[in-house]
């Protein structure tokens, strides 16, 4: 097995790409708990498109590849479906 050194986790500092999981994770549940009194989760996706747009911009500033900023993307809509999916029969 041969390491690659110059792939695309390889040349990240994980400290940051730490951070940009847990700001993608505070958007996705902040816009859930923003709107948890509601049944309609739309709202919760007007709001955090936005908000991620903000932070896209924010962490391909800083370095983090496109690729990864747009799997963080999904898996901040994923994480505040669930959190929504929470709040509602909570």
């Amino acid at each position: 097995m041969n390491l690659d050194e110059n792939s695309l986790l390889a040349t990240i500092n994980p400290l940051t790409l730490c951070g940009a999981v847990a700001v993608v994770l505070v958007i996705g549940y902040f816009c859930a708990w923003r709107y948890k009194n509601t049944n309609d989760f739309a709202k919760s996706v007007r709001l955090y498109i936005p908000l991620i747009i903000i932070a896209d911009i924010i962490m391909i500033m800083m370095g983090i590849l496109i690729m990864i900023v747009l799997a963080l993307d999904i898996m901040g809509f994923v994480a505040m479906a669930l959190f929504s999916n929470h709040f509602f029969y909570s």
